[in-house]
């Protein structure tokens, strides 16, 4: 309850700051100098992991070249259906360019930025940004040390042509000032250690790589395809054809088995409708498909958002960031993930689509597709996600998120009319009514409930960095939460505490993998959290009521299974050193060779286990 709470009035107050000004004002010369300033005195001192994230919030805050800029919003316009771009170019024909001052500044911060990649070993990342760099402007007089870096870097990679290219460029736009003494020593020495760079990698590597440091860039960026075993389904293109969706009065829709499926295989392979990155990753992730990078391209308008292409820009901003530019200096790090989810869920589906739903009516709407998943239409497979709004016991809850989706409305709701009722969605249509503001609240309030219960975090494994002991560095990895998404098709697979399937993310893609072999007729599950073997029985049972409202059934609550019932038996059991089976402290009797334990084992399991549990803590000491 305390969490709804401060969702309503972070929301709220994003309402009221949301006139305060155009994206821009989160752009800022000044500020970026400091940040500059900061990285530079980091850099100097090698401290290259603070470097890195100065130089990085410098890039964000540096306001880029209006002639770029209109450049790419003219661009951007051209790739947005007419409704869009008749409000867009609207609203983004009111700023103007106030910080000339500082144009050149983003080049520069992106060029040290490169400096400092390639200090930490990351070629691709660096020369993603020397061409970054060098197409927004960064200064004559010192591209030579961009041409130089770039040199290295596909020196080290093992191109040998695009190497040297880029060696005879920085010998040709050195500066002719300096001392001719000074200069051919500095050329003969980077020359050298080119070759260097490039005989090691012809040693070591037995097929060189692409010619151009484009081509191996672009490598680098590219993913193997994932899940090979999904093969396209008539409905559904990102689903193995082993599934199918089925109904059933008591479980809803639900995923089936159509074929024997073997464990590992890939059932379903599914991009996020609608997700959002957490901010502390802004730095390192890109916001619209969550790949992890630090060269990010930071939005021409505001500070919190980055992408690891062009595409990624493109393609966020046709689907909804052309709405959150202008608050996003508010929204980030303040406002609520599911209230953004939401939006982006609205704003991303086309607005005849919006125009049909509201004017058939939402509950109609959600009727017509609660037995059936299709994807022909994705925002209809969105909306038919279960929310629950009548099983909601508490009033206060409810009016809660009602008081959410009413701020979504002060934030958005102008903006959001105007798209949708925009002669450019159909000029030759009058028989479609205006949407109103009754309606587009309701849109709202329902995809705040189905987040409620249909999100998913999308996690990673990150790098920590490294960890010096004995005279050796260890590499230190964790699990991250990267953001929150909404994937339509995952969200049809059933709850089970012994769940056949898991997910696994990559970016904002998450694949669904068979963990045990499933029979052909057999339900395809996947855990929503209280899992066997971490929580009893009577705790899931209880937390997904709470939560889901429904009361599982699984075969490890029913009790259906003795192997599974034995698996809740021994959560709390000792060893028994005999036969190394469980050992329960109601008898102190092993269930396997029926083993009766003495006293003297039994106070040192205990001291054992009393040990284990301390273990947490005491790794937190310092000694």
């Amino acid at each position: 309850m305390r969490l709804l709470k401060t969702r309503v009035r972070i929301t709220m107050d994003v309402g009221v700051k949301k006139t305060a000004s155009f994206p821009n004002s989160s752009k800022s010369g000044k500020r970026a100098e400091e940040w500059k300033k900061q990285g530079n005195s980091h850099f100097r001192r090698r401290e290259l992991s603070e470097a890195l994230q100065c130089y990085a919030e410098a890039a964000f805050a540096s306001p880029w070249p209006g002639g770029e800029r209109q450049r790419i919003l003219s661009h951007l316009l051209r790739c947005v259906e007419p409704p869009k771009r008749h409000v867009a170019t609207s609203l983004y024909s009111t700023k103007q360019n106030t910080d000339e001052a500082h144009y050149s500044l983003l080049a520069v911060c992106i060029g040290n930025r490169s400096a400092v990649l390639y200090e930490m070993n990351k070629p691709k990342e660096c020369l993603a940004d020397i061409e970054l760099a060098l197409s927004l402007g960064f200064p004559t007089v010192s591209q030579y040390k961009l041409y130089r870096r770039r040199g290295l870097c596909l020196a080290q990679l093992g191109d040998r042509a695009g190497a040297l290219r880029a060696l005879g460029a920085s010998e040709g736009s050195v500066c002719t000032g300096r001392a001719e003494d000074q200069l051919a020593a500095e050329l003969k020495t980077h020359r050298k250690k080119v070759e260097n760079l490039l005989q090691d990698n012809e040693q070591s590597h037995s097929q060189p790589s692409k010619g151009r440091h484009c081509a191996v860039y672009e490598a680098a960026r590219s993913h193997q395809s994932m899940g090979e075993t999904v093969s396209e389904c008539n409905h559904w293109p990102y689903v193995s054809r082993a599934i199918k969706c089925d109904y059933s009065p008591s479980k809803g829709r639900f995923i089936r088995a159509t074929m024997d499926i073997v464990a590992g295989e890939v059932v379903l392979s599914e991009r996020a409708s609608a997700a959002v990155l957490n901010f502390d990753l802004h730095l390192t992730t890109c916001s619209h498909c969550f790949e992890q990078t630090s060269s990010l391209i930071p939005c021409c308008w505001c500070a919190g958002d980055g992408y690891c292409s062009g595409e990624c820009r493109e393609d966020a901003w046709v689907e909804y960031h052309w709405i959150e530019c202008p608050v996003s200096d508010n929204m980030w790090g303040k406002a609520d993930w599911m209230t953004r989810v939401a939006l982006r869920m609205v704003v991303s589906a086309p607005a005849t689509v919006l125009k049909g739903v509201l004017s058939k009516g939402l509950d109609s709407t959600i009727t017509d597709s609660s037995k059936h998943f299709s994807t022909a239409e994705p925002y209809a497979a969105l909306l038919s996600l279960v929310s629950h709004k009548d099983r909601f016991s508490d009033k206060q809850q409810t009016a809660m998120f009602s008081k959410m989706a009413e701020t979504m409305m002060e934030c958005f709701g102008d903006t959001i009319k105007a798209y949708l009722n925009s002669k450019g969605t159909d000029p030759h249509d009058h028989s479609t009514p205006e949407v109103t503001s009754g309606g587009l609240r309701s849109l709202f309030l329902h995809h705040l409930l189905q987040l409620r219960c249909n999100s998913h975090r999308v996690t990673a494994v990150l790098e920590a960095g490294e960890v010096a002991g004995r005279g050796e560095s260890v590499k230190s990895s964790h699990e991250a939460t990267l953001g929150s998404a909404v994937f339509p098709t995952a969200s049809l697979f059933n709850h089970s505490c012994w769940p056949n399937i898991i997910f696994r993310f990559q970016g904002s893609k998450v694949e669904a993998v068979a963990t045990r072999p499933i029979r052909n007729g057999d339900e395809a599950c996947n855990c929503y959290g209280p899992q066997l073997g971490r929580m009893k029985r009577a705790e899931r049972v209880a937390e997904l009521q709470t939560k889901y409202f429904f009361h599982c059934s699984c075969p490890a609550c029913a009790g259906s299974d003795a192997s599974l019932d034995y698996r809740e038996t021994v959560m709390d059991a000792y060893w028994c050193p005999v036969c190394s089976g469980a050992v329960t402290d109601a008898q102190w009797q092993c269930r396997d060779c029926h083993t009766q334990l003495e006293s003297s084992d039994i106070e040192r399991m205990q001291e054992v286990c009393n040990i284990y549990h301390s273990a947490p803590c005491m790794l937190k000491w310092k000694f």
